[in-house]
């Protein structure tokens, strides 16, 4: 009898100390249920992008925070955060996790329970990280700045602005003008010997290029109004980066599009290292991200190629027109199928036509074309034009807007929620609300970054710059003193 209740203790023991492991086990190891009160606490950015550095807390006085599980949905990562085994468990517990990130990442959310979930990342038009409340700060700021980044660098015009300080050609009396729009001053700046075509500006210098047919050359101007040509080839198209010029070296000349063709090519800011990146390039290129998109001048095909012009490849065969590209999709016009205005996206290779003639307009508030509407069998097409956004999410454009009669009026500019146009003068809609068409004085100009500028002349000699707000319409004016003309 002693015996058996000797073993029976030692079974019972060894049972005990089992369940007692397997407990602890589960406590170290195991992982609870979903946690939905997680907030973001502090975050950074690590390995050139790729990697998110971030600790948490909960906003309950209980329990704590053991894994996380991530899910990906287009551009957007979804994490659901584990507790700990059993209740109110420190063991193995954590506030600090790294997320891998991929370029393709754009918002970073956390489960908030019942299938919903809370913003608490966005990548920024700068590609940092931001939380919501430093975005909407960020907003107000870098992303004029990023538009103005984008026409005085990439587009070319006879207007360029960055900051307070504006820089214009006067087509009458041929010479470069400075405003400064804090301190409402204007001075001469240059006047170029054989016209300037287009301004660049970097707020440092003024690149300008002269009519094709009058001379040849790049010109670097400083704001004391000192100037450096630094080449002396032709060229019709500047692509200004941070450190370097990419641009059109100018073979031949298209008297009836007056567009690039040539070497695509680049160079120091100080034209020094030249290069040629890819042969027969014409019309407009584009470079994005780590991609130049470019159309042949032999085939008329587009193309994409790395930076440097290697591994390139077709993105769309035919006689074409490149009119935007982004990393998400290229717009163009196809000759080929009667001008047909279309737009291909990039990952899906999913290629729309979305009407005929007409224009498309690529903004911070999305893309537009004002185009006129293909019918079912998509040879007829509407008489009136047509706005149509364009859903990136689902693939689609969608109508906006309709325009009463049939016109040649182009869509000039996109701004929050409202379109601009120029006919006999400029008018907006709102996007959203569809009002009646809303007339605007003012006059013959440029939009930039929120705001329309505007120019004055008596006899051809200028004697004032004038802006509108568009948020809510105030205008200022600088007056272009005697001295300064």
């Amino acid at each position: 009898m002693e015996k058996l209740k000797k073993k029976f203790w030692k079974k019972f023991l060894i049972l005990m100390l089992c369940i007692i492991a397997i407990f602890f086990t589960f406590l170290y190891f195991g992982m609870g249920g979903k946690r939905t009160d997680v907030v973001l606490s502090d975050y950074e950015i690590l390995q050139d992008g790729n990697v998110l550095k971030f600790k948490v807390n909960v906003s309950s006085s209980m329990g704590y925070i053991k894994d996380f599980r991530v899910k990906q949905e287009s551009q957007n990562l979804y994490l659901t955060f584990y507790s700990t085994f059993g209740l109110n468990n420190k063991w193995n517990a954590k506030n600090e996790f790294e997320l891998e990130l991929n370029s393709s990442c754009k918002e970073i959310y956390f489960d908030s329970g019942d299938d919903e979930y809370n913003l608490v990342l966005q990548k920024t038009s700068q590609n940092d990280w931001a939380k919501p409340a430093e975005r909407e700060k960020e907003n107000s700021v870098s992303e004029i700045s990023e538009e103005e980044k984008l026409c005085s660098l990439q587009k070319g015009s006879r207007f360029a602005k960055w900051g307070n300080i504006a820089v214009y050609m006067n087509d009458f009396d041929e010479t470069i003008y400075q405003f400064n729009l804090s301190t409402k001053e204007s001075k001469k700046l240059y006047k170029p010997e054989k016209g300037a075509n287009s301004l660049y500006f970097d707020g440092e210098f003024v690149y300008f290029m002269p009519y094709y047919y009058r001379g040849k050359g790049i010109y670097k101007l400083d704001l004391e109004g000192n100037v450096t040509q630094i080449y002396n080839g032709a060229s019709l198209r500047l692509w200004l980066t941070e450190n370097e010029i990419y641009f059109t070296d100018q073979i031949g000349f298209d008297d009836i599009n007056q567009t690039p063709q040539g070497n695509l090519c680049k160079m120091n800011k100080d034209g020094s290292n030249k290069e040629i990146i890819i042969e027969n390039v014409k019309n407009t290129f584009y470079l994005v991200d780590n991609f130049i998109y470019y159309t042949d001048l032999n085939t008329r095909s587009i193309y994409r190629a790395n930076m440097d012009g290697t591994k390139k490849t077709e993105m769309v065969k035919g006689r074409t027109y490149l009119t935007s590209a982004t990393n998400q999709y290229i717009t163009y016009i196809d000759y080929n199928d009667g001008e047909k205005q279309r737009i291909l996206y990039l990952d899906n290779h999913q290629n729309d036509a979305v009407g005929r003639f007409g224009n498309v307009f690529d903004s911070l508030y999305g893309t537009y074309f004002y185009t006129r509407k293909l019918l079912d069998n998509q040879n007829n097409l509407e008489d009136e034009n047509t706005l149509f956004s364009v859903d990136l999410h689902n693939h689609a454009e969608l109508e906006c807007w309709k325009a009463d009669q049939i016109s040649l009026d182009t869509l000039s500019y996109v701004w929050k929620d409202n379109a601009y146009f120029r006919g006999n003068g400029y008018y907006r809609i709102n996007i959203h609300d569809k009002n009646e068409k809303e007339t605007l004085d003012f006059g013959s100009g440029y939009f930039f970054a929120g705001k329309f500028y505007g120019f004055k002349s008596q006899d051809g000699i200028l004697t004032e710059m004038y802006w509108y707000d568009l948020d809510n319409m105030k205008k200022e004016i600088i007056s272009v003193k005697e001295e300064a003309r």
